[in-house]
């Protein structure tokens, strides 16, 4: 038996994308990999049977809490040939590598994106998964399926979710929580997160990636300096309201920023 040891010199450990690529390297092979600061297994399973043009297994970007014990439940997905890099395949561990549970979409499949991500939906203290079109309660039982998902099958480029983002965007309760499922050729959908129901479709060509913002009405940062150039050369301070309207909305979003992450690990026991 071939065996090695390598070290990671980053304190912070594998990146995203490095540590996708070791897992999926790994899962190619009959092997033990043990990780962590001392080396010591921790929990051992094995790997999904292959399944039929799969390539290899990767693990949602992020954990969950599925079992109501902190977090850090994962969800094994695949990628394969047939569809793109994406996959129809679902497996859900605890965070002792137990199974949860397996589920095989029927329609349209998740892509090859962040398209599977855990959000709590309905604030019971457990997450729910989102993969693709598909949100899943903790049990791995279908709580819906987005109403487009017939119509994604019959667009040419699309018959696939590259990307999801879930979660409470808006900061009103009459919105969130909402969903926004990007399907390829199909365009961006808006989708009401606790029903499925879509309510805003965008064509706006093949969309595949996203990042997550709130848009804010103001002063664009590479007008501060001359808008205060402005103050400086009239003495009018109507110039000085827009910056510090500025400055004040910097200020409340990285204070939402910090919240909102102390209340994610405060949820997880960290």
């Amino acid at each position: 038996m071939i065996q090695t040891q390598v070290t990671i010199i980053n304190k912070l450990g594998l990146h995203a994308r490095a540590a996708a690529k070791f897992v999926g390297c790994a899962s190619a092979f009959s092997s033990r990999i043990q990780a962590g600061r001392d080396g010591k297994l921790v929990a051992r399973a094995k790997v999904p049977p292959q399944q039929p043009h799969m390539r290899y297994l990767d693990y949602a970007t992020s954990s969950g809490n599925l079992t109501d014990t902190g977090g850090f439940d994962i969800v094994l997905r695949e990628w394969r040939q047939d569809k793109g890099g994406g996959g129809v395949h679902l497996w859900a561990y605890d965070k002792g590598l137990e199974p949860l549970w397996h589920y095989e979409l029927p329609g349209a499949w998740y892509g090859h994106h962040y398209a599977v991500q855990f959000y709590d939906v309905d604030g019971d203290g457990r997450d729910e998964l989102l993969a693709g079109g598909t949100l899943f309660d903790a049990q791995g039982n279908v709580l819906w399926v987005h109403d487009g998902d017939r119509e994604m099958q019959h667009v040419f480029g699309a018959e696939h979710y590259d990307a999801v983002a879930i979660g409470a965007f808006a900061a009103d309760e009459e919105v969130d929580p909402v969903a926004f499922l990007l399907g390829g050729s199909a365009g961006v959908y808006v989708v009401d997160a606790l029903t499925g129901k879509t309510r805003a479709g965008h064509r706006i060509g093949h969309a595949q990636g996203r990042f997550v913002g709130r848009m804010r009405a103001d002063l664009p940062g590479e007008l501060v300096p001359e808008f205060y150039y402005d103050y400086l050369r009239t003495g009018n301070a109507g110039f000085l309201k827009p910056i510090i309207d500025h400055n004040r909305q910097d200020v409340e979003s990285l204070v939402n920023v910090f919240s909102s992450l102390v209340e994610h690990w405060t949820q997880r026991g960290t």
